[in-house]
């Protein structure tokens, strides 16, 4: 890389860990007999998540852990999640988004309809 400049310097680096993480992708990112990702798979996805979709992915699975405690409260209603916690309630999910964004100005809200019982699928 002597006599590079620093861009293409940056660039080769990028390219050259692109094709690493390829490799790693065909060789470990399998689906087993029931169709969920292995423990290698599921780590290096979330490795390669940027903070927010960490926190994004974390907030689906605190809701769907705690929708029955949810529906209780707010069933038909809709609801932003930020950081494991309802940040908003509405009738619509534009007013628990802007409820949402409200208290946190910072963060994209997940937004859900908390389904009846009647429409619960698991």
């Amino acid at each position: 890389m002597m006599g590079m400049g620093v861009d293409a310097g940056l660039k080769l680096g990028l390219e050259m860990r692109s094709r690493e993480d390829q490799k790693i992708s065909r060789k470990d990112i399998r689906r087993s007999g029931k169709g969920r990702l292995n423990g290698i798979a599921k780590e290096y996805i979330i490795n390669l998540m940027t903070k927010e979709e960490k926190r994004l992915n974390d907030d689906f699975n605190w809701l769907v852990k705690n929708m029955s405690t949810i529906q209780k409260k707010s069933t038909g209603k809709f609801i932003a999640v930020i950081n494991k916690h309802i940040a908003g309630i509405g009738k619509s999910a534009k007013e628990a988004y802007q409820k949402a964004k409200k208290a946190y100005p910072d963060k994209e809200p997940l937004l859900d309809l908390v389904p009846t019982k009647e429409f619960l699928l698991l």
